[in-house]
Formats: C-alpha cells, structure tokens, sequence
C-alpha cells in the first residue's frame, strides 16, 4: 500500500480487520475487559448513571497489586471507572490523583467517596459491598474459612521466598533462597491438590479472593525465575498446570496478562537489583527472551514461553493481523515515540536511578527530522505483517540504506529508533502476548537490514 489510509481499507475488507474493528468498538463501550477501557459496563447497571466505583490502577499494566484488584472487580461484574496513574518507576503521579490519594499509593479505589489503598483490603471490600450470597469471593465463616486465611498467609511467604530468590546474591555452595523458594512452590502444589472438586484454591467452581491474591504473583514467578534463574516453573512444579490453564480460560484474565519480557524489564525498578544466575539455561532463556534476538518464523510450541491452547490454535496470521492493527490504529504515536531515540535526553530521567526503569524516556525529546521515515517503514512492517511477507518490510529497509548511500549515518540512526520501539512494545498494555511476540519479530528482521 501507498499510505496508512489505503492499508486500513485493505484491512477493513478483511474478515481479520472487521472483526478487530468490532472488537475496537466494543472495547470502547467498556463491553469487553481491556487496558484501555475507560469506563466498564456490564449491562447490570444503568449506563446512563455514573459508576459507583472509581479504579485507580497503573498506566503500563505492571502493577502486581493493581492487577489482583482488577480481576476482582472483573469477578464481580460491576460497573466502574478507570483511572490510569503512572508507576514512580517509569512517571510522576498527577496532582489530581495525590491530592484524592495523598499516600499515593497503587492501586486505589474510591467506593461511594470512600477511598481505599490496600489491594486485599480493597477486595474484600468489593466483596461485602456487593455480595452475592450465592457466590462469595471470601468463604464466610466455618473451616473453610479458616484454610482461606492460612492460603493468604502462604501467598504472603511465597512472596518473601521469591523476592529473597530474586534479589539476594546468590553464595558459592549455598543454597538456602533457591531451597525456601522451592518448598514454597512444593507447599503451593500442595494446597492446590487438597482441592480434588475443582481447579481452584477452594471448593468454588469460580476462583476466590485467595485465588487472585496468588494468580498476580504467580504470573510474575513463573516469569522471573525462567528469565533470571533458569527454571521452568511449570515444568517443576507441575501441580500449578490445572490451576494456570483454568485462568487462562478466562478472557477476563488474559485481557490483564502480561508476558514473559515485560514482567522482567518491569521488576527490577519495581523491587530493586535482580541477580541474575549464569548457568546456560538462564543465559538460553534470556536470549530467547530479548526482543532484538527474536527471527521468523515464530515457533510457538517451541518458546521458552507457554503459550496457551487458544494462543495455539488461533493461527499465526490471525496474531499478525492484530499486531498490523496496532501499527495501522496509532502509528503516528507510535514514530514519534520511536525518533526519541535520535532527540534530546534519551535515558536522562532514569540515569543512576535505580527505581526509575531504563524502559521508561518521559523527558526524552523527539526527533522530528526522522519522523516520516520512521513512519514510511513502520507502515511497511504493517503491511508485512497483514500480508504475512516479512520481505515487504525487510526489501524497504535495503531501499532506504541504498538510497542514503555507504557514507550516510541515516540507516544506523532509524534502526536506533525501530529498536527504541522494539524494546517497548509492553503486554498487556498494547497488545497481546501472541501479537507482541509478531510485531517484535519483524521488527528485528527489519533491523537487521540495517547492520
């Protein structure tokens, strides 16, 4: 295609672009579950009145306790509005926010003109505010109860254990954090398989608060201890499947998963230094893992990261098609993001900053000068992308260094900028885990046109 306009036409004509543009519309009537939703109706309420709840969550989708709260509110099906507030790590918190949450703390949620900023607290909040009898999130009284309680109080060392596995140094001949961390998981299993009813903590057939307490924290687990440790924890401990695979059935929590190298570029600034382990299944899985190392094909059930059976299943055309989409909806945003990289006071904001992500430029300057060929080529990436022909993207990448001539810097610096978008490109933020992993992939073969 020759411009942005006639590629959307060309997509829209598809069976693929009508059903994302459909998608589009009911995200933005709040009618399915998504990062961007702004308010979320579910058709109990009248959409005509306010929501009485006001969410309070991350702007990036990082946040481990914005997301437990998240799926509770999903849970629940009850209208509420989002509030999307940066992280410290990678912004500043706007004065409207501290001033509603002088703590400022993630994540927040107002109730009636209640405000609360405890993520368990908040839960268990929602659930007496709008309890179903017929179904508690929160076993009310009696044994059940009771092992609830002692399930929050595991999740709670199962944290500890994780966070000292993580960010304490690891000693010659000594492996008491990789020991505890490891009865930790072996006690996780263990409580899950008293369960025999059902795929979840409790006798529910629907997952509980103790649920979404673990799931938030079990996601970013399985995630770190593969990239910076070297263990598949589905692989070891493989009670945790049944439990996994449940939540992954539920569209409401894939729509707040985030993947395997947003998790471990987002820890770090969230929880401090992590200490990598060097054995070669580490050093394999961070390698896999680097968006700039990713090539075509994709080979899902070849990743160092689980896809799940509808992942699977859905053809890698229909995951391209979604990437393309993302390019075609906000591709402007998108190059000049991108052309930060070749401005003003790229990486200033987090320099020597250890609680400031690297990821996150909010000060850096764009690049205008760059803009349009960043864009001309981002529109041939799109275009690979809906066509399945990455040599559509790869070809106009060869044309513009050629053109520029052995002696010009031009085509080091646009790669700079496609890579500065490469290395951002967050799940579940702006895409799906699936669609990322396509877009990350031409975009490096693309790059490599430039070396």
């Amino acid at each position: 295609p020759a411009s942005w306009d006639e590629l959307l036409v060309v997509m829209l004509a598809s069976p693929e672009g009508q059903a994302l543009a459909k998608r589009d519309r009911d995200r933005k009537a709040g009618q399915l579950p998504h990062v961007d939703v702004a308010v979320r109706r579910f058709g109990h309420e009248d959409a005509d009145e306010s929501p009485r709840i006001c969410f309070y969550r991350d702007s990036a989708a990082w946040c481990q306790h914005c997301q437990k709260v998240w799926l509770m509110l999903e849970a629940k099906e009850v209208d509420y509005v989002v509030e999307k507030v940066n992280l410290l790590s990678y912004g500043e918190k706007s004065d409207s926010f501290t001033d509603k949450v002088p703590q400022r703390l993630l994540p927040a949620v107002e109730i009636d003109g209640q405000v609360i900023t405890d993520s368990l607290e908040i839960m268990f909040t929602l659930d007496r505010t709008f309890s179903d009898p017929d179904e508690p999130l929160f076993p009310p009284a009696g044994p059940e109860r009771n092992r609830a309680t002692m399930l929050l109080e595991l999740e709670r060392a199962v944290h500890g254990a994780w966070c000292n596995y993580l960010l304490r140094p690891e000693q010659p001949f000594e492996k008491r954090d990789a020991n505890d961390f490891d009865a930790a998981m072996r006690q996780v299993e263990t409580e899950l398989a008293v369960n025999e009813e059902t795929d979840w903590f409790l006798s529910y057939e629907y997952p509980s608060i103790v649920d979404f307490q673990f799931i938030s924290l079990i996601e970013r687990i399985v995630a770190t201890i593969h990239y910076f440790k070297g263990i598949d924890v589905r692989e070891v401990y493989p009670g945790l499947d049944p439990w996994l695979d449940a939540f992954e059935r539920l569209p409401y929590y894939m729509a707040t998963k985030g993947d395997y190298y947003t998790h471990c570029m987002a820890i770090p600034a969230q929880y401090g230094k992590v200490y990598s382990s060097n054995v070669f299944p580490a050093k394999r899985a961070r390698t896999q893992v680097n968006p700039t190392m990713l090539r075509l094909p994709i080979k899902q059930y070849a990743d160092v990261e689980q896809w799940t059976d509808m992942e699977c299943e859905t053809p890698i055309e229909d995951h391209s098609v979604e990437a393309a989409w993302g390019l075609v909806r906000n591709h402007k945003a998108i190059a000049r993001y991108g052309c930060r990289a070749a401005g003003g006071d790229v990486g200033a904001w987090s320099l020597g900053d250890p609680w400031r992500s690297p990821l996150a430029d909010p000060e850096a300057a764009t690049n205008e000068n760059l803009v349009e060929a960043v864009d001309v080529l981002l529109l041939a990436v799109a275009a690979a992308l809906f066509h399945q022909d990455v040599e559509l993207a790869t070809a106009q990448a060869r044309e513009a260094v050629a053109a520029a001539g052995p002696e010009s810097r031009i085509g080091s610096v646009v790669a700079a900028c496609l890579e500065y978008i490469l290395l951002r490109i967050g799940v579940p933020r702006d895409m799906s885990m699936p669609a990322a992993k396509c877009l990350r992939s031409y975009l490096a073969e693309v790059n490599l046109q430039f070396l």
